[in-house]
């Protein structure tokens, strides 16, 4: 019994730490610091440094996959078209304030520098199996360091996350509600929506985690999986589901 509530409590823990990185990120998604003061609101948008010195934008706020990234650390995300937990990039401008860092310097989800021009930051997440532990876990990467061909090495930054499923809401008409059920990335690029990543206005993320040993319940545990579905696990491991839908912050008439 005490080894169950041990690893029960380490499951709980590790869930909502992976739940909250990925929602402190998607908060983040499409910020950048306000470089037009103009408080009318019938002015024209108020411009701020997720855009460039062009009048341009960088790449949209958030890009996902149904399925993991084809290649993580490739320096264009493009989606596998498998059936493996989902994977999700998300881009702001980042600062000293707002980065996972202690120092003035900005950087990425892992504390590496960000050096480029303007400063915006892609924090991709997803999973995989690390190939040390042979445990299901959390990965990131970004584009801090110097990347050239390819992105830095992803890290592990929480344990025994198996599944991970990511739903959109869009505001199809211009608004700042969203006017779409959830779907998942496969339905955003597919919907009618002209530039559809600028038009998400909330997003449900969902994980499974898993108990650490096997062996700590008496008989194969059921649990309900992102899907809602009753799921009867193949082992004796405490399974848990954790979920929570994010309003994207950083939007103005109608995109991000």
């Amino acid at each position: 019994a005490s080894r169950a509530t041990d690893e029960k409590a380490r499951l709980e823990s590790e869930g909502r730490l992976a739940l909250n990185l990925v929602a402190f990120h998607l908060r983040m998604a499409g910020y950048g610091q306000l470089v037009d003061a103009d408080p009318s609101p019938d002015g024209p948008p108020r411009k701020t440094l997720f855009f460039d010195d062009t009048g341009g934008t960088v790449p949209a706020a958030l890009f996902g996959c149904a399925g993991s990234f084809s290649d993580p650390v490739a320096l264009t995300s493009a989606c596998a078209g498998n059936t493996q937990p989902d994977a999700i990039a998300i881009r702001y401008y980042v600062d000293q304030f707002n980065s996972n860092s202690t120092t003035t310097t900005p950087t990425d989800c892992l504390g590496q520098v960000v050096t480029t021009a303007p400063t915006v930051v892609e924090n991709r997440f997803f999973i995989r199996t690390n190939a040390t532990t042979l445990k299901s876990e959390l990965y990131c990467v970004g584009n801090g360091g110097s990347p050239t061909a390819n992105l830095n090495a992803p890290q592990p930054i929480a344990e025994n996350i198996i599944d991970m499923k990511i739903r959109y809401s869009l505001d199809a008409s211009g608004g700042q509600s969203a006017t779409t059920a959830p779907m998942d990335a496969t339905a955003v690029v597919a919907s009618a929506v002209p530039d559809p990543w600028s038009h998400v206005v909330s997003v449900n993320v969902c994980l499974v985690a898993q108990s650490a040993n096997d062996g700590v319940a008496t008989s194969p545990q059921q649990y309900r999986d992102c899907a809602g579905q009753l799921i009867t696990a193949t082992d004796k491991r405490l399974y848990g589901t954790f979920s929570s839908v994010i309003t994207l912050r950083s939007r103005a008439s109608g995109s991000i």
